[in-house]
């Protein structure tokens, strides 16, 4: 679920403008219009496929499994970057 961690002024579809404060729990709608990162966040846990990761996971997935794992993805950006990084931090899960 998706919170405003700061004030934000959103237009709807109609052009009609929203005020969410802090903590105030953000329409799917809304959340999706919010460009800045500092602006939001997130409590939906992250999700990903069950196993180690590989070649046929997403990077959406690499990333989650680096978050919940803990693992500093410096630069890596790339699929295979990312996997590379993550297959060489000693995770104790894989």
């Amino acid at each position: 679920m998706a919170t405003a961690a700061a004030t934000v002024y959103v237009h709807d579809d109609q052009g009609s403008v929203h005020e969410f404060q802090p903590g105030d729990t953000l329409p799917s709608w809304a959340a999706g219009k919010i460009t800045n990162p500092a602006a939001i966040t997130d409590d939906t846990p992250a999700t990903f496929p069950e196993g180690s990761p590989s070649e046929d996971w997403k990077v959406d997935d690499l990333l989650a499994y680096a978050e919940e794992h803990g693992i500093d993805l410096g630069d890596a950006k790339k699929k295979a970057d990312l996997l590379a990084v993550i297959e060489g931090s000693g995770d104790s899960a894989l």
